[in-house]
């Protein structure tokens, strides 16, 4: 089948061979769909505040820097809290049996 012919089927819908399609033209590039237009408009308009300081550091930074160690210590104490109490659990049941 010549790639003419081959060009004709594929728009009919009735061609046996998996043909490459041609490249679309420069000027015809898709547009972005609104999620990622949205994602771009708010990255680039400053919505994470970079320019505020506090003691001398970015605020940015500072968050980093010291938002995730009370969090990770409250999760590491009551997973302490937790394993104590199961171990208690433990420790009854097997005491209770004659």
């Amino acid at each position: 089948m010549s790639a003419g012919g081959c060009q004709a089927a594929q728009q009919r819908g009735r061609c046996p061979v998996r043909c490459r399609r041609p490249r679309p033209r420069s000027g015809s590039r898709p547009r972005p769909g609104p999620r990622w237009t949205a994602i771009r408009r708010s990255a680039g308009s400053g919505a994470t505040a970079p320019d505020l300081t506090l003691f001398g550091m970015r605020l940015n930074w500072l968050l980093l820097a010291v938002l995730p160690y009370p969090l990770l210590y409250g999760v590491g104490r009551l997973y302490v809290r937790l394993a104590e109490q199961g171990e208690k659990d433990f420790v009854r049941v097997v005491d209770s049996e004659p």
